[in-house]
């Protein structure tokens, strides 16, 4: 029989379980022709659904689907009030026979002044191979009035050295004004009706196929015989 503690034990485990973030987990066949290519298009931003399952982590960010009267674009955005947003993408080819050798990566971001003109926010993004050491991307900062927007293409071209099974692509958004983030003036990945206009975000992997790690296990085993071998040979 279950006690009460026993029951609340397994309750939190299930709301932990619930919530927790998954990565891309990529697979073989995933990849073609040496290349893992991930796009996040207008067609893909109708709803919350696919940011919602291929984001590794977020924090007060929501996909954004303007109503038609605004203009109808899509874009992710810092959900308001809030003065620190941000979400990371892993991109997870440890359940894979390739590991990534080169990144190819765009994004683009986009910042407008609210009504009051006090807008003050930064968008950072930035890339990691170990979650922890982050490579700028690009850097986009809240236009000064009477400057009504801007925006901001930005772009990774990078070696992958050695071999990494994982690769992070983080947007951070901090805003330092007393009424933190307003409606819809920090975007990412902003899209225009009626399919977007070629600048959504992208990554392209070019990846080596390596060898299995029960196949790297046999052959470190035959060379430690090997040398035991020679040793005793000698």
């Amino acid at each position: 029989m279950l006690t009460r503690g026993r029951w609340a034990f397994l309750i939190a485990l299930a709301l932990a379980w619930s919530q927790a973030s998954a990565a891309l987990i990529i697979t073989d066949a995933d990849i073609a022709a040496d290349h893992y290519v991930y796009d996040l298009t207008f067609a893909e931003m109708a709803s919350d659904a696919v940011f919602d399952a291929d984001v590794w982590a977020r924090s007060n960010v929501d996909l954004f689907p303007e109503p038609s009267s605004w203009g109808g674009a899509r874009y992710v955005r810092a959900e308001r009030g809030f003065s620190v947003a941000s979400f990371t993408y892993l991109f997870d080819f440890s359940n894979t026979t390739y590991r990534p050798v080169h990144m190819d990566l765009r994004d683009y971001l986009a910042m407008f002044c609210n009504q009051d003109h006090n807008e003050d926010t930064v968008i950072t993004t930035a890339w990691s191979t170990d979650g922890t050491n982050y490579n700028t991307i690009q850097v986009l900062a809240s236009p000064v009035y009477p400057t009504q927007g801007v925006d901001q293409a930005g772009s990774a071209n990078a070696v992958l050295a050695g071999l990494p099974a994982t690769v992070y692509y983080r947007v951070t958004m901090e805003n330092s004004d007393a009424n933190g983030f307003s409606l819809v003036q920090n975007q990412w990945n902003r899209q225009r009706p009626p399919s977007g206009d070629g600048r959504h975000f992208r990554v392209d992997f070019t990846t080596a196929q390596v060898p299995e790690p029960a196949t790297l296990s046999l052959v470190a085993l035959g060379g430690l015989g090997l040398l035991g071998r020679r040793r005793r040979d000698g």
